[in-house]
C-alpha cells in the first residue's frame, strides 16, 4: 500500500498544472527555426542535387521502399513543410501540423543515408514531441492555459539525454588525450587574423576539447538549476555560436539553443513581456488536469527507447568510431574525422566459363556528398557492392561476385584497411547485426 500510495503521489506530481506560456514559445521558436532551415533548404536548391538529381541512394535498413518524389511534386513536399513549420511557430493547429512537419522532415532525411546528421534525428523526434504532448494553440498567451507538468519534463529529458550522451561519448582517448579531431579541424582556420594562430596550438586544442565535453554533460543540469540558470544559457549561447562560426554545423546550433529555452521557468515569456512593456502579464488560469496513467505510460516508454536506442552501439564489438556500426542516431557528435578511399572488384563469370575481373569506381555513379561519406562508412560500401552486383546483373552477367579495397584513415592515424579484401560483398545480407567483413581497428588506435 506504501508503493502504491507513493506511485500515486508521483503520477499526481507529474500531472500537476503548469504555465504552457514556456511551451508554448519553445513551440514558435522552434517552428521559426525550421522555416528558416526548410527556406535555406530550398534557395540551396539542396532538394535537386541531394534527392531529386542522384541516380542511386543509400537506404536504411528496412526503408529501401523510401523514394524521393518526382519532380515537381519534391518541390511541393519541401514547401508543404515549410508551411507546416510556419503553422506550428505560430500555433495554427499545432499538434497536426507537428505531426505533418515530422512526418515530411522525416521522409526526406530517410531517403538518402548519406545525408544523415545527427541534428537532423533531434528535429524529427521534437517535432514528433509536439505533436504528441498537450500543447495550447495560438502564438500569444491570452487565456492562461496550463499544461501537465510530465509535458515539459518529458521535452526537457529528450533534450538532456542528447547532451549527456555527446558528453559521455567524448569520454574517450582521442577526445580527451590527443584533442582530436578538434586538433585537425581548428588547425584549418589557422589563416584566420589574429585568432588563427591561437586556434593551431595544441593548447587550445586541449582546452576545447575539455570544455566539450564538461559542457555537454553539465549544461543540462546548469539550465535546470535557478540559481545557474542564466549564466549557463549565456555559456550556451557563446559555445553554440562559437561552434557554428568555426564549424559547417548548419542549423545545429540554433536547433539546440532552441531546446535549451524548454529548461527555462515556464512562465518566464509573461516575466519578458512585463520587464519590456512595464506591464504585468496575465497570469495564468490554474485548473485540474486529468491524471490518466495511459499518457504517462507512453511518455516512459519514449524515454526509455530514447535511452537504450544511443546505447546500442555498445552491442557491436570494436571501436565504433572506426565500424561506425550503431554509430547514428547515437549522439556522437563530433567524434571522427575520416578519410578513405574505395575500389570494387567485380568478377564475373565469362561464356567460355572462365571469370572475368574488372575496376568499378563509385565516383562514376555517386554525387560529391555521398563520395565523401561512402568510403569511412562500412554499410555505406556494402550498399554500394550490392549496386554493383545487380548493375552487372542487369548487363548481362552471371555468376557476380564484388570485393571492396577500402582504406581509411581516421583522426589523424596512417591510412589502414577497412573491409576484407576476401569477402564477396554482394553476397552479404543487410542485417542489424555485426558485420563479419569489417576488419579491426589498427592496434595503435
Amino acid at each position: 500500500m506504501a508503493t502504491l500510495a507513493r506511485l500515486t503521489g508521483v503520477r499526481d506530481w507529474l500531472c500537476e498544472p503548469e504555465d504552457a506560456a514556456g511551451l508554448r514559445a519553445f513551440r514558435a521558436i522552434f517552428g521559426g527555426v525550421m522555416v528558416f532551415a526548410v527556406v535555406r533548404f530550398l534557395a540551396y536548391d539542396w532538394d535537386h542535387s541531394l534527392y531529386a538529381a542522384p541516380s542511386f541512394h543509400f537506404s536504411y535498413p528496412g526503408f529501401d521502399w523510401v523514394k524521393p518524389l518526382r519532380a515537381p511534386w519534391l518541390e511541393v513536399q519541401f514547401g508543404v513543410m515549410a508551411l507546416a513549420a510556419f503553422a506550428v511557430m505560430v500555433g495554427y493547429h499545432p499538434r497536426t501540423t507537428a505531426a505533418l512537419f515530422a512526418f515530411l522532415f522525416t521522409w526526406a532525411e530517410f531517403l538518402d543515408a548519406a545525408t544523415y546528421l545527427n541534428h537532423y534525428y533531434l528535429i524529427s523526434l521534437l517535432a514528433a514531441l509536439l505533436a504528441i504532448l498537450p500543447t495550447p494553440a495560438g502564438f500569444t498567451d491570452r487565456t492562461g492555459s496550463v499544461v501537465p507538468r510530465w509535458a515539459l519534463l518529458c521535452l526537457r529529458v529528450q533534450v538532456a539525454i542528447v547532451y549527456v550522451y555527446a558528453g559521455l561519448w567524448k569520454l574517450d582517448g582521442d577526445w580527451l588525450l590527443t584533442a582530436e579531431p578538434l586538433r585537425t579541424w581548428l588547425r584549418a582556420h589557422a589563416h584566420i587574423p589574429g585568432l588563427g594562430p591561437l586556434l593551431d596550438t595544441d593548447l587550445a586544442a586541449h582546452a576545447m576539447s575539455l570544455f566539450g565535453a564538461a559542457f555537454d554533460l553539465t549544461i543540462p543540469f546548469l539550465l535546470s538549476w535557478s540559481r545557474s540558470r542564466t549564466c549557463a544559457y549565456a555559456v550556451a549561447v557563446v559555445f553554440h555560436v562559437t561552434i557554428w562560426l568555426l564549424f559547417p554545423v548548419g542549423v545545429f546550433s540554433w536547433v539546440m539553443l532552441a531546446a535549451a529555452t524548454i529548461f527555462w521557468s515556464p512562465s518566464w515569456p509573461r516575466a519578458f513581456y512585463a520587464r519590456v512593456t512595464g506591464r504585468p502579464a496575465p497570469s495564468p488560469t490554474v485548473y485540474a488536469l486529468p491524471k490518466s496513467r495511459w499518457p504517462l505510460g507512453l511518455v516512459a516508454l519514449w524515454l526509455i527507447m530514447q535511452v537504450l536506442i544511443p546505447a546500442r552501439c555498445l552491442l557491436y564489438p570494436g571501436n565504433t568510431n572506426w565500424t561506425e556500426e550503431g554509430f547514428r542516431f547515437a549522439w556522437r557528435v563530433m567524434l571522427v574525422e575520416k578519410t578513405g578511399q574505395v575500389e570494387l572488384r567485380v568478377l564475373s563469370r565469362r561464356s567460355d566459363g572462365s571469370m572475368s575481373e574488372r575496376r568499378v569506381y563509385p565516383s562514376t555513379f555517386l554525387t560529391p556528398l555521398q563520395l565523401r561519406q561512402m568510403p569511412t562508412q562500412p554499410d555505406l560500401i556494402h550498399q554500394v557492392a550490392r549496386y554493383a552486383r545487380a548493375e552487372a546483373e542487369a548487363a548481362g552477367s552471371t555468376e557476380v561476385e564484388v570485393y571492396a579495397d577500402a582504406f581509411v584513415s581516421w583522426n589523424g592515424r596512417p591510412s589502414a584497411r577497412l573491409i576484407d579484401p576476401t569477402v564477396d560483398l554482394a553476397a552479404e545480407p543487410r542485417t542489424l547485426g555485426p558485420a563479419r567483413w569489417i576488419v579491426p581497428a589498427p592496434s595503435s588506435s
